[in-house]
This record gives structure tokens, C-alpha cells and sequence, in this order.
């Protein structure tokens, strides 16, 4: 009864049904755009990494108001609900509480000038010291003049992790979601409660919005499953993202038929459709990827211009009541009234300009007319079912992550991480497409 590594039955069963979804913030100041944050070398990878390596993540984005002077930056440590936890900074940091990034460059020949800032982290002088979540949050003079709110994990790994990607059984899910099954081996870890103190949250591509946070269903000897057959371990398949290039300006490319210079570049995209009631086909995507690129320009950063992106989506139902949004990688898949699709009574189609960076991009269309702020602020199936359609087959990567409280901890760890490709673990017949940075 004393051991905690063992449980006084060979099988328990989860109590209640343990599922949330617990999103992170992803703040961006008004003048910061094309914010890129992922693995370094892995544009297409979420901001999740083994605790005590340096250079792990790349950092990098455009100021508006191009300013050149550095900025400053901390970390702030989070519990598996991206809550602050109970550690200050001397016990969640390793060096100084702050520091700051190099100074930025200002754009070369763009018509729309900014200052570029790009930063490998983290860096020894000031670096997470404990695993779990963590915020990387840029500031100005002082915190209170915050530019980027930033998620990240940094795990100690201390468990192994086993699973898979499968179509779901359940009927009213079959032809439209994914289901993820886990399998944690805590065996060599004390446990108290198991069903409260463990989690594992599952994160789609690299949308946090995405994310959900599970209890074991049950356990034997150790060895926590979390096959649910509840469906809280579904995710919406999704279809193939739409894409434009538009690296070679002003030379028309596949889906954009002509540009156009006012101000800055237009971009005008073939006319997309509602997507919603297609049968899916099987096209390479990078999964939502966004890479700055120029063609023939040695640094994307300060030499990719920025253009608007003019889409024109008919509306089949013929009635404008949806609030479409423009989402991937590019913004963090966060709606905002930058990337809205209006309605336009006279053409029944939504219309709208979107301002993005010079390069490849891909994205889709999102419906975010919920009425409740947190309702809207989670990622469900019905969002993209009109506009993109959700189907079993299409190609995901989903990035597993296992938190721990234990006895008597102020916060929780992050134990074991791991990824799943579904092109890989259901034999899906597509080609895999791979954007790195030039």
C-alpha cells in the first residue's frame, strides 16, 4: 500500500470522463505581423522540445513601426491549463529573469518598410529550468509593454509513450474525424492518484486551438490507456489546405491568375469554393505551413514584401449569416477582423483582403460565428464543415504531450512527449510535402 509505483488493483477504471480543452494564449501587439515560432530547422513543427537545450526554437518576425533598438524577453511558467503556477521566477528560470533579443534589421527594397527581428532560443543566460509550459513573452521597456505572448513546452522525457491514428468506430464520426489512441508506461514513476494527477493533452498540426487534455480511462499495473470510446479523443479531419506562392512577384503562379500595385502588391486567388460537401481528394499540404520567401533573395526576412491576399468565396447557401475567417500557421489560426471574409449582398459572396508576407502560405476558411467568447475560442468540427469539409483520410500531424503532478508539487511537469502522422499510421496514399526555411 506504501508503494506508489504500484496500484492496489491489477485494473482501474476512470471514475468520470476527465476531458477539457485548454488552449494557450497567442498574443501579438498591434505593428508585430508574420511571427514565426517553431522548431528550429522544422517550420511545419509545433514549439515543443527536451528541457536543457539551447537553440532549440527559432523566433522571428516584422515590426511595423520599425524599431531596431532590442527588445527584452522572460519566460513564464504554466501549468498544464496555461494557468501561471505556484514557482517564481528563480525557481522556474535558470539565469537571469530577462534578457534581450538581438537588435532588428530594417526590410531592403519593399514597399512596405518594417524592422525584421530573428533569434535562436533558448538562450543559456535566461532559460527554462523545469519542465512543463511555459510563456515566452517580449516586451519593451517594461512587462507591462508586452509584444508577443508565446507558447512553448519543454519536456523532461521520462516516459514512453506508444499510440496511433486511426478512423474512428463511432458511427456519427466515422466519415468525418481522426481518433488518437495512447498508451503512457509510468511504471518507474510515483503516482498518488492517477486520474487527477496525470493528463495528456493532443494538439493537431500546429494549432493550439485545437488542443485536448485527457484523463486515463484506466490503468494496470502502471501502464495508463487512453483509448477513450467516448469520442473526446476525435479530432475533425479536416481537408487539404488551400495555398498560394507567391515568392516570385509579380509573376502570376498556380492559383493566383494576375497581380495588381497600388499601395503594396494584390494578389488576386482564384475564385475558392465551399468545400463542405465535396468528396475529398488526396493533395500534398505542408499542414497550415507559412514560410517568408523572395525568389532569388538570400535573406527572406528582410527582403520578402508584404501584399494583400484577395479572396472571393460564392456563397451556395445564399444567405451571409457565417463570420468567415482566414486562418493558418501565418496567424496562429487566431480570428481576428484582419483576416474576416465579408459579406457581399450584391455578388452573395464573401469577400476580403488579407495582408500577408511574400512566400508560401497556406490556409483555411473557418467559420467563428459562435456567440460565446469561449465557445469560439475552441476548435470543433463545425467551424470548417461548410467551408473545408472534415474527412477521415485527409493527412494530419498530431504532437501528444504528458503532464504530472506529483505528490506535493506546486506545478505540473511535462513528462513524455511524442508525434503521430496520420499519413504514415493509416496508410494514407498522398505525397509529403516539406517547406523549410531557404
Amino acid at each position: 500500500m506504501s508503494n506508489l509505483k504500484l496500484f492496489t488493483l491489477s485494473l482501474m477504471f476512470s471514475p468520470a470522463l476527465a476531458y477539457a480543452q485548454f488552449a494557450p494564449d497567442w498574443l501579438v501587439a498591434e505593428g508585430i505581423h508574420s511571427v514565426q515560432w517553431h522548431v528550429l530547422g522544422d517550420p511545419q513543427s509545433l514549439t515543443v522540445v527536451p528541457l536543457g537545450e539551447t537553440g532549440s526554437l527559432r523566433l522571428a518576425f516584422d515590426d511595423f513601426y520599425q524599431s531596431t533598438t532590442p527588445f527584452n524577453y522572460t519566460w513564464q511558467h504554466c501549468n498544464r491549463d496555461w494557468q501561471p503556477s505556484g514557482l517564481n521566477h528563480s525557481e522556474a528560470i535558470e539565469g537571469f529573469m530577462e534578457s534581450q533579443l538581438p537588435d532588428g534589421i530594417l526590410s531592403f527594397n519593399t514597399y512596405q518598410p518594417y524592422s525584421h527581428m530573428s533569434t535562436i532560443l533558448p538562450h543559456s543566460d535566461c532559460m527554462p529550468r523545469v519542465s512543463g509550459n511555459y510563456y515566452l513573452i517580449i516586451f519593451g521597456e517594461s512587462q507591462m509593454d508586452t509584444l508577443l505572448k508565446l507558447p512553448a513546452v519543454f519536456v523532461n522525457q521520462k516516459t514512453q509513450l506508444s499510440g496511433g491514428i486511426h478512423r474512428t468506430s463511432l458511427m456519427g464520426l466515422r466519415q468525418s474525424h481522426q481518433e488518437i489512441d495512447m498508451i503512457v508506461d509510468m511504471r518507474d514513476i510515483s503516482v498518488l492518484n492517477p486520474f487527477k494527477d496525470v493528463a495528456l493533452s493532443i494538439i493537431q498540426n500546429r494549432n493550439w486551438r485545437s488542443t485536448k487534455q485527457l484523463a486515463p480511462r484506466f490503468l494496470r499495473n502502471g501502464v495508463m490507456d487512453f483509448d477513450r470510446d467516448d469520442g473526446s479523443n476525435c479530432f475533425p479531419g479536416g481537408n487539404h489546405f488551400r495555398y498560394i506562392d507567391n515568392k516570385n512577384l509579380p509573376v502570376p503562379s498556380l492559383r493566383v491568375s494576375r497581380y495588381e500595385l497600388n499601395e503594396r502588391w494584390v494578389a488576386f486567388v482564384d475564385e475558392e469554393i465551399a468545400r463542405g460537401i465535396l468528396y475529398p481528394t488526396h493533395q500534398q499540404d505542408g499542414q497550415g505551413v507559412f514560410v517568408p520567401r523572395k525568389q532569388g533573395s538570400d535573406d527572406e526576412g528582410i527582403e520578402a514584401d508584404y501584399l494583400w491576399m484577395d479572396l472571393f468565396l460564392k456563397d451556395n447557401e445564399g444567405k451571409g449569416h457565417r463570420q468567415l475567417h482566414v486562418l493558418g500557421d501565418f496567424n496562429a489560426y487566431q480570428p481576428h477582423l484582419d483576416n474576416q471574409l465579408l459579406y457581399d449582398e450584391i455578388e452573395q459572396a464573401y469577400r476580403g483582403r488579407i495582408m500577408v508576407k511574400q512566400g508560401y502560405l497556406e490556409y483555411l476558411i473557418a467559420d467563428e460565428s459562435r456567440s460565446s467568447t469561449d465557445e469560439s475560442s475552441q476548435w470543433s468540427a463545425d467551424k470548417i464543415q461548410w467551408s473545408e469539409g472534415n474527412h477521415w483520410e485527409t493527412n494530419n500531424r498530431y504532437t501528444v504531450i504528458v503532464y504530472l503532478r506529483s505528490w506535493g508539487a506546486r506545478h505540473d511537469e511535462a513528462m513524455g512527449m511524442m508525434t503521430l502522422d496520420s499519413r504514415n499510421a493509416m496508410g494514407l496514399k498522398a505525397l509529403e510535402l516539406r517547406v523549410g526555411n531557404p
